[in-house]
């Protein structure tokens, strides 16, 4: 059972209309929200990072915790102190910085913290995680640290909400990073991160594939592991897969996904420039219905007028989101909300293609556009 979206809906995408079935009105969400019995997944506008609250109700798990307030903002927000899993998809900082604060904040009960090991991994980050686990276990704010790969667990789950584990697979897990190139080729952090799809009540919703680089796509199409996923948080926030053709890793990315919405989670500027323009490309040509969304305001896409990215934030949505802070909010924080009824988002994705269509003069994210000469992002 997946979650669909309907043909009509994925026309009215493509075409940019104004009006989404999948995207119900703004009430329709709040009534959600007040019922307290939430059934979403919840991918958070955190800049240069990955975050995502999958929750049921007051039961919850948490995938990546990058640095800022977002997480905790939206924790809070929730009225959510018990994460009954804390899964940490690679020991990269822009997933992991935020979870020392979050193991030494005793508002928070940790039920299980799940993670592989990485020894050439010398971050002073990755150090200060490691001891706070430590630390968290023995006063009892942590039950357990366990290492995650596709056969142990092959699932973790809170009430309706189902994470199977993809890759990496034992073999590749159990080999680890290198710095020799393996039967499997160069290991490195990004290669074994950890991918997830996620279902809300029995049906697919969300793949969450972290920082899946080329080698791991290779290896999880070469066992025959089905991808498939309405939603996609694309890998590595559109940036660059390693050494890969980047519109080709696109293109095979979104033929094995199928998705009908393709997130970018990225930040306006700093050290990078994401999601990449052949990314974009590639996306396109493998999902031409997909509706796209980056988080923040692309660094690639023109403003229409003087008021500068993220002024007429497009998210109605009370959900935080780190774009708000520094006035660069496209997407924002967005949510995948299970109801009774069928699926609904929230921002409704129709007002992302209205916020694109008032702000934007050249938008990555616009359907059919051809793309001007971009420079490549890292």
């Amino acid at each position: 059972m997946t979650i669909e979206v309907s043909s009509t809906v994925s026309a009215g995408v493509a075409s940019g209309a104004s009006s989404h079935p999948s995207a119900r009105s703004h009430d329709s969400v709040e009534a959600a929200k007040e019922v307290g019995s939430a059934l979403e997944a919840v991918i958070l506008d955190v800049g240069h990072g990955n975050c995502a609250i999958l929750r049921d109700g007051e039961r919850c798990m948490v995938v990546d915790a990058p640095k800022g307030t977002t997480l905790f903002d939206v924790l809070e927000q929730s009225e959510i102190w018990e994460i009954e899993h804390l899964i940490l998809s690679h020991m990269d900082e822009d997933h992991i910085k935020g979870a020392t604060r979050l193991l030494w904040d005793a508002r928070f009960r940790i039920g299980t913290i799940w993670y592989n090991p990485n020894g050439m991994q010398k971050s002073r980050t990755f150090e200060h995680l490691r001891k706070q686990v430590a630390e968290s276990a023995a006063a009892g704010r942590v039950s357990a640290r366990l290492e995650i790969n596709s056969v142990n667990p092959k699932v973790i789950a809170v009430g309706r909400v189902r994470a199977d584990v993809l890759h990496p697979d034992f073999e590749m897990a159990s080999t680890g990073p290198t710095s020799y190139s393996s039967r499997f080729g160069k290991l490195t952090a990004n290669t074994l991160s950890v991918a997830l799809r996620i279902s809300l009540d029995g049906a697919n919703a969300v793949l969450l594939p972290a920082d899946m680089d080329r080698i791991a796509l290779d290896r999880i199409l070469s066992l025959g592991v089905d991808l498939s996923a309405p939603v996609l948080v694309f890998p590595h926030h559109g940036g660059r897969p390693g050494d890969q053709h980047l519109a080709e890793f696109a293109e095979m990315m979104c033929a094995a996904v199928s998705p009908n919405v393709v997130i970018f989670s990225m930040e306006r500027g700093g050290r990078y420039s994401n999601p990449a323009p052949e990314i974009v490309d590639g996306v396109r040509k493998a999902a031409p219905r997909a509706h796209i969304a980056c988080t923040q305001f692309s660094t690639h896409c023109q403003w229409r007028n003087s008021t500068g990215p993220g002024r007429g934030v497009v998210s109605s949505s009370d959900r935080p989101a780190a774009g708000r802070q520094v006035g660069s909010c496209c997407a924002g924080t967005l949510a995948v909300i299970k109801t009774d009824s069928g699926v609904i988002f929230d921002p409704p994705l129709n007002r992302h293609l209205e916020f694109i269509k008032l702000h934007v003069a050249d938008s990555l994210c616009k359907q059919g556009e051809v793309p001007s000469q971009r420079p490549s992002s890292n």
